[in-house]
């Protein structure tokens, strides 16, 4: 599902699986004991999100979702790929989306 997200400026579309059809499909894992990990030892990251006002008025999907990033280019084409390892907040590097964006 495409999400429009302009109201952010992200100059790179934002794609979204609310309703984990493709998640399923592709096994993207889910798992509580990550869930935990992050909230146990990424608290801080989570903290100071919200300080910032990174905090979600609408939450919709899965929390136990381990991340995949994918960058795909203009044409369609999938260009990288991360599947977080550790924790639920565990994502490709944002200099790494930065560059990507920008190519």
């Amino acid at each position: 599902m495409k999400k429009n997200l302009d109201r952010h400026n992200l100059p790179f579309t934002v794609l979204a699986d609310e309703n984990f059809e493709y998640f399923n499909k592709y096994d993207v894992e889910r798992s509580y004991g990550k869930l935990f990990s992050a909230i146990i030892f990424k608290v801080h990251r989570f903290f100071l999100a919200g300080i910032k006002g990174y905090l979600p008025v609408q939450f919709k999907g899965y929390v136990d979702i381990v991340p995949v990033d994918v960058l795909i280019n203009e044409e369609g084409i999938v260009e990288d790929v991360y599947y977080g390892e550790s924790d639920i907040a565990d994502h490709m590097p944002f200099e790494k989306v930065k560059l990507f964006s920008q190519a």
